[in-house]
């Protein structure tokens, strides 16, 4: 071996490098672990479903698509309308749907005690889908930065 690779070497091998790596490693297995065995749960619907609060709608009448105008923003997306018919005690009542997906048939609604307070379960919550990103996040950036201050505090780098 030449002495330039020895002493990188050296340097990559050094104790506090080596100690960022292990805490870097262990941290990423805890954050995992934590994710999978902590996943998101919508507890409004848990609850409807404990209580037998669940009925399935179907769409009543034409789907209607609409599109964001030039001026809100550069690209536009498309914007679902339709109405649903649901039944509850023999009684026929809507829900009005309204989001940027494409509307299931059937779509299950949820309510809590009031029948003509409904709400969808996770299909359409996207708030979840979005936080997806931020979890990711922070399973990667947690276990990188715990990383950099082992080494730094042991006077690596």
């Amino acid at each position: 071996m030449t002495p330039e690779l020895q002493q990188e070497m050296s340097v990559l091998l050094s104790p506090p490098l080596i100690a960022g790596f292990i805490t870097w490693l262990v941290t990423q297995i805890v954050m995992i672990v934590f994710m999978i065995r902590h996943k998101p749960r919508n507890r409004k619907v848990e609850e409807a479903v404990r209580r037998g609060h669940a009925v399935k709608a179907y769409i009543v009448g034409r789907v209607y698509k609409e599109y964001n105008s030039p001026e809100e923003s550069v690209k536009e997306r498309q914007i679902y309308r339709c109405d649903y018919e649901y039944v509850v005690n023999g009684k026929k009542m809507r829900y009005r749907y309204h989001a940027y997906t494409m509307p299931p048939s059937p779509l299950t609604l949820y309510y809590i005690d009031d029948p003509k307070k409904v709400f969808p379960g996770d299909g359409i919550n996207n708030y979840w889908r979005d936080m997806a990103g931020l979890r990711y996040a922070v399973i990667y950036i947690i276990p990188l930065v715990l990383g950099v201050l082992v080494v730094r505090a042991l006077g690596g780098l």
